[in-house]
Parts: structure tokens; sequence; C-alpha cells
């Protein structure tokens, strides 16, 4: 089964710590995590360059591009998105209501979202305290059943009940760990949504891939749930075999 990680930026546009980091860096952090494939993601700023992320994606086959798009420039973004994932080969839309100042639940990422679900993608929705609150992201997801999301953070540590009760109304809802590298609390998700509905990101690399994996490692899960957290459902949501 493999491992994927489903959220590592790249740091072109925003240097972590100072130090942008290559594919050669990323690959070797993937690997002292033991993780297979890498979703690469521009950093949080309102204008991601994914022209350049699918550019430096392209020839290395452990990364895949994922999609960060600002809705308020409108048909713009759309059009983005649909060059995106049938040009630049980008299966997953990221969303981060709070880094571009609207609320996820409101009308400006609708359009977006349409394309989104005409394109049969997976959805990666931040979540948090403000504009995208766990109860918000079930909005969209009310709206849109059909469209696979992962609510990256699982609310945070405030937030983290009230994303349990909505992955459990919400099938199509699936809870991401980046930064969430408390062990009791992803076990506390896992245990009330399943094994299945959990998927593994390290929000590297500000959180070294190996020390968020060990996050997972130490919950003793069992072989299979913990093959399904740390990749086997990404596999599925993502289609890779």
């Amino acid at each position: 089964m493999k491992r994927i990680d489903f959220e590592y930026y790249w740091t072109e546009q925003q240097p972590v710590d100072g130090k942008i980091y290559g594919i050669k860096e990323i690959l070797e952090d993937a690997d002292l995590g033991g993780i297979d494939l890498v979703a690469l993601i521009a950093g949080p700023i309102t204008n991601p360059n994914n022209c350049g992320l699918a550019e430096f994606v392209k020839d290395e086959p452990r990364l895949i591009g994922c999609c960060q798009i600002n809705p308020l420039f409108g048909q713009a973004a759309v059009e983005e998105l649909e060059t995106a994932a049938t040009q630049w080969g980008m299966p997953i839309l990221k969303l981060m209501s709070v880094a571009c100042n609207y609320p996820i639940y409101g009308q400006a990422p609708l359009p977006v979202l349409d394309k989104a679900r005409e394109l049969g993608l997976l959805v990666n929705i931040h979540s948090g305290a403000y504009l995208s609150t766990p109860a918000q992201v079930g909005l969209v997801a009310a709206r849109y059943p059909e469209l696979p999301i992962i609510m990256e953070h699982m609310g945070y540590r405030d937030g983290l009940g009230e994303a349990i009760e909505v992955a459990k109304v919400f099938p199509n809802v699936h809870l991401g760990t980046n930064t969430v590298a408390e062990p009791l609390m992803i076990k506390q998700a896992v245990q009330e949504v399943g094994p299945e509905r959990v998927c593994f990101a390290s929000n590297g690399p500000g959180v070294p891939m190996d020390f968020a994996v060990e996050s997972i490692r130490r919950l003793n899960l069992g072989e299979e749930a913990e093959g399904l957290v740390l990749g086997g459902n990404l596999a599925r949501l993502l289609g890779i075999e």
C-alpha cells in the first residue's frame, strides 16, 4: 500500500525558515518518513503560481501537483482550474479562504467548486477558526455531496469535535491530519469516524515528514488501519494503484 502525503508546500514563492526546497530536499524528507508520493502545493498566498508548480513536478513521478485557486479571480480562476486539471495533470484542488479573505460557505467559491465537480477532482479545504470552520466546510459538503472533500487540519485543536461531527453527517468528508501532531487527537478521529475517512499530510516542509508519520505510527492502529491513514485512502480517492 502506497504512503502518500496530501499536503507539502512548494517554497518557490514562500520560503520556509528562509529556505527554498528543491526536488532533492523534498524527496529526502519523503524518504525519511517512508513516503512514496507527495502532493505539492503552492504557498498560502492570494495568487499562487500553479503553472510554475506544474513545471516543477512534471518530470518527477513521486510528486503530484495540487492546484491552489483563489476564487475571487472569478472566471479566470475557473479557467485556471480547468487548465490545471486537464493540461497540467493536477488532480487536487486546494481552497484556503483565510489566505484570500472570503467565506468558504459563501458564493465566491461556487463556480470553482462546480468546475471541480465537473472534472472529478479531490478538494482539499482548509479548516480552522475563521472563514472556514468545520461546520462551514460542512455546508460545502452538503451542497456538493458527490464531491470528495478533505477537511485539512480537522479544525485544529479547538475544532476537532466539530470536525468529527461534520464527518459523521457527511460521508464525502475526510479528515486531514496535517498540523494535528497530537496522537490522541488523531486517534479520536480514527475511532469515531473510521480509519477509512482519515488522511495523512505533513504540512511540510515546516513539519518534517518523519515527525508527522511518527504521530500516526505511535497510535498502534494496526497494519490495515495505519496503511489506510498513511496513504490507502488517498490512493483510493485519487485512483492510484
